[in-house]
């Protein structure tokens, strides 16, 4: 077909090698002069003349990479490739944690951000201060699973403290993907009987109150070789 004394078409390129611009057979005409000639719908011609040859892809899988074919017939014959390069940002990373954590003891966090391309940046925070971790990647195919790992001690008052991993991406443009793990510290209780008055009469009543701190908490408190109930304040 000719429009105007020129013809043109789009293609999909498998490879080049060696200056040689391989066509795919299975996907290998877009457009011929303004007639698509393929059953993706994905495809759009937008513009259409002599000097412009525009075309759109809407919802851009990573599939979609490659090279762009475009050939003009007219006088003389040139051609144009254009390279479509497909970034994948990260979802929220996940957050896996080997054991459970213990006062005086370590805790080792990981966290996951997974199928990005290029590789994503994965950090830890706290107090909005980065933890230094240990950081690697996994190549899956096109994509990449990064992790990165911190391991520190631990105490009780870290119990409930927020630590933050954050995955940054160029397709993110300059937004951030986090998620927050809740430190979950355990530590022995520490129990404290408190009299409800310190001077005592014959007679009187005696009341105690036992207040309780430990994670997790005590519902029950051993007294003598019998677990009795008790009036808890939790601390």
């Amino acid at each position: 077909m000719h429009h105007s004394n020129f013809l043109y078409f789009w293609a999909r390129i498998e490879s080049v090698s060696r200056g040689d611009i391989v066509t795919n057979p299975l996907r290998q005409t877009l457009f011929f002069n303004g007639t698509r000639a393929l059953k993706d719908e994905r495809f759009q011609l937008v513009e259409f003349n002599q000097k412009h040859v525009k075309i759109i892809l809407s919802n851009v899988k990573l599939e979609d990479e490659g090279g762009y074919f475009c050939q003009l017939y007219a006088e003389d014959t040139h051609h144009q490739i254009a390279t479509l390069t497909v970034l994948v940002p990260p979802e929220n990373p996940a957050v896996e944690v080997k054991d459970q954590a213990v006062e005086g003891g370590e805790v080792e966090l990981t966290c996951i951000a997974h199928r990005t391309r290029p590789a994503a940046t994965v950090r830890w925070y706290r107090d909005r201060r980065e933890l230094r971790g240990i950081s690697s990647r996994q190549e899956n195919g096109k994509t990449f699973s990064v992790t990165n790992t911190v391991r520190f001690a631990v105490e009780r008052k870290d119990n409930s403290a927020i630590v933050t991993c954050e995955a940054t991406h160029p397709a993110l443009r300059g937004q951030k993907k986090q998620t927050q793990y809740v430190l979950d510290v355990q530590f022995a209780p520490t129990v404290k009987i408190i009299p409800s008055q310190v001077v005592l009469r014959e007679g009187d009543n005696l009341g105690l109150t036992c207040s309780v701190t430990g994670n997790p908490l005590l519902d029950k408190v051993p007294l003598g070789t019998k677990h009795v109930s008790a009036e808890l304040e939790y601390g």
